[in-house]
């Protein structure tokens, strides 16, 4: 376990960001010391702060995805490890774009 000070999460320049992981984790860190812990009750915690600390606009992909039916979804449904590299790819790519006055004509106004 890195205790120096080049370890990798004391680099994030955040220190809010930082104390906020800290926090989650040592209430994390408390519970597991319950003597009658139960896996459901980890997992529905673990389940309910990724809600939460999910963007937005994954949300709104999942449930536009959802909603699209058996039959209407263009593929399976990404996590937001699968997602999150597409978005910024795509983000980087549209900017890109826009720098140097391409449009893309698959997108409307």
């Amino acid at each position: 376990m890195p205790t120096t000070d080049d370890a990798p999460d004391r680099l994030h320049p955040n220190p809010s960001f930082t104390a906020a992981r800290i926090g989650e984790l040592l209430r994390l860190h408390l519970w597991l010391d319950q003597t009658d812990l139960d896996l459901a009750a980890v997992r529905a915690y673990v389940a309910d702060r990724l809600e939460r600390l999910y963007p937005l606009d994954y949300h709104v992909y999942r449930r536009r995805w959802h909603g699209r039916g058996p039959d209407g979804a263009p593929g399976p449904l990404l996590s937001f490890l699968e997602w999150w590299p597409l978005v910024q790819e795509l983000t980087e790519r549209a900017t890109v774009a826009a720098m140097v006055g391409e449009v893309d004509g698959r997108v409307g106004s």
